[in-house]
């Protein structure tokens, strides 16, 4: 079935025919896409169905069902595979019985070529179906292509002094991660020693652990834990030190701290 248009763009249409066009109702498709939410393939529903002309569909079930029996490969939402499926939309629309072929069709998407099911064998196309031939319907039409996504990377300083407590820094409120506390980080394992500088720290030891990831919305964080053994820390466990935004955590006596989910996995595993 046609979608029935929102409470909203009903008001809207009405007042649109009744104000613009003295209440005559077009019937044709280039009219009825240029009242207000009205689309290309709901034209042709209503110019068929309604009003009994030769006009082409082609909502989501249509769609599938053509794309299933054409083998169209690709996702609809690209215009060059919708722009085929119109055309193979259009082959087939008849001049006789207009109104039954578009119901038909919509309902042979909504019961019969459903998205994930299809009941091939009740389906009157069945015998021209290339989908079906190839035996493979289910991967008709093509899916949206995932979102590629950006990759960062960073790595996390684990650094331990000789009271077995780990040094901790609190973010910035605003940017990634914000205001919550996590380990140094460096860009680069050439910068390693560049930050232990700046740390005021002199690693007796070093260990660059396996690549891990951490997937946001709009990006993958790779990042490498490196664990670091100092023999001493300027600060004793718990004490914040003096920058402000640095404290030794002692996971045998932790603080209660605000961390993101890979630093409380990395945490844990330092028990």
């Amino acid at each position: 079935m046609a979608t029935t248009p929102a409470p909203a763009i009903c008001i809207k249409l009405h007042r649109h025919v009744s104000n613009e066009l003295n209440g005559q109702f077009p019937d044709n498709v280039p009219q009825l896409i240029e009242l207000p939410g009205i689309g290309r393939s709901t034209a042709g529903a209503i110019s068929s169905i309604a009003f009994k002309n030769q006009a082409t569909i082609l909502d989501g079930n249509v769609k599938r069902v053509l794309a299933r029996f054409s083998a169209t490969d690709g996702w609809p939402g690209k215009s060059a595979v919708v722009e085929k499926l119109w055309l193979i939309a259009e082959t087939y629309t008849p001049y006789k019985r207009i109104a039954d072929y578009t119901q038909a069709m919509m309902d042979l998407g909504a019961t019969l070529c459903t998205r994930s099911s299809p009941n091939c064998e009740q389906c009157p196309l069945v015998k021209d179906c290339k989908a079906y031939q190839q035996g493979n319907p289910q991967d008709y039409p093509g899916k949206k292509p995932k979102k590629k996504l950006q990759v960062k990377t960073t790595f996390f300083l684990i650094i331990k002094n000789n009271q077995g407590a780990l040094l901790l820094e609190q973010n910035p409120p605003a940017g990634l991660w914000g205001g919550l506390w996590v380990f140094p980080q460096c860009e680069s394992q050439d910068q390693l020693e560049e930050t232990y500088l700046k740390l005021g720290i002199q690693a007796e030891s070093q260990q660059i652990l396996a690549v891990k990831r951490h997937t946001f919305s709009h990006f993958h964080l790779d990042y490498q834990p490196v664990e670091i053994s100092i023999s001493h820390s300027g600060a004793t466990a718990g004490q914040v030190a003096e920058q402000g935004n640095q404290v030794w955590y002692n996971p045998q006596n932790p603080l209660s701290l605000g961390m993101p989910a890979p630093i409380k996995a990395l945490l844990l595993k330092q028990n």
